[in-house]
């Protein structure tokens, strides 16, 4: 996966974490876009939890349009004195329509890797043993 994309979930979720004005000014954008609906609360990463990407793929992809909105608002207003290098790297991920592509090809991938993990952990899985070889 690319480091790029890590740091686009990751981080568009520490920039709501961090503000609380941020997340206001997402909430009314997102709720203007929706017709007064209320955005997803994006999922934290946590390195040793490799299975909430499922998750937090599913809310950065129902919401691109809004978070690339977003950033592009919040960071095309500053000027180009200001220090803001993780929303300027943000708002270009947003734009890289790439990353887009990224997320929708991975999406069906930890969707299955998902239901795979449940049936392992599952108090009566069967254990099947293959012998084509």
């Amino acid at each position: 996966m690319p480091a790029d994309l890590e740091f686009l979930v990751r981080e568009s979720r520490n920039w709501f974490a961090l503000s609380a004005k941020r997340r206001i000014e997402f909430e009314q954008l997102y709720s203007a876009i929706n017709n007064g609906a209320m955005p997803l609360k994006l999922v934290q990463l946590v390195k040793t939890r490799w299975l909430a990407w499922d998750r937090a793929i599913q809310v950065q992809v129902k919401q691109w349009l809004e978070l690339k909105s977003h950033f592009n608002l919040q960071v095309g207003s500053l000027k180009p004195s200001d220090k803001c290098t993780i929303g300027r790297k943000l708002r270009d991920l947003y734009y890289d329509e790439s990353n887009l592509l990224y997320l929708l090809f991975l999406k069906p991938i930890t969707a299955e890797i998902i239901k795979l993990n449940s049936a392992l952990q599952a108090a009566s899985a069967e254990v099947r043993i293959l012998t084509n070889y």
